[in-house]
């Protein structure tokens, strides 16, 4: 019998745009609370062992949200006894059909789960994400709707 076709790679994203959520360097977060705030959060386990925070009606995450430890993935089936010092949330562009929305829904869930969870939200170096690091990301996201996606 012929091999199945290999699934095509997703294409690599042009710009990525990160939010880190870090726990108190003693205080790691609990398997079971991530699951249950992930859950809280609307996101869901798929693809490359990580969660995704899915568009309504399906298709392609919006953005994801992985272990901040290599190899930054999660096995539902082991959260009981797991740890991590931190999260990884994710989206790349060309990616979302709103990529606007999708930030806001990406800074708004990190925020929930730094809250939930008792940690820090941060920006892509890890560092206390400020009002105007936010607002770069939003210019550099409307900048590349404006140059990517306005063709017609």
């Amino acid at each position: 019998e012929p091999e199945p076709a290999p699934e095509a790679p997703p294409a690599m994203p042009e710009e990525v745009y990160a939010l880190h959520v870090v726990a108190a360097p003693d205080r790691p977060f609990p398997g079971p609370a991530l699951l249950q705030s992930f859950a809280a959060g609307g996101l869901s386990h798929g693809r490359f062992d990580i969660f995704h925070y899915m568009p309504v009606g399906g298709g392609e995450p919006l953005f994801s949200v992985a272990n901040m430890v290599k190899p930054g993935t999660f096995d539902p089936d082991a959260m009981e006894s797991f740890t991590s010092p931190g999260l990884a949330m994710f989206m790349g562009l060309p990616g979302p059909r709103d990529p606007r929305a999708a930030f806001e829904s990406m800074l708004s869930l990190g925020r929930r789960l730094a809250e939930d969870l008792g940690g820090e939200l941060r920006d892509d170096r890890r560092n206390i994400l400020t009002g105007q690091t936010v607002q770069s990301y939003r210019d550099r996201i409307a900048e590349f709707e404006r140059t990517h996606l306005k063709r017609h």
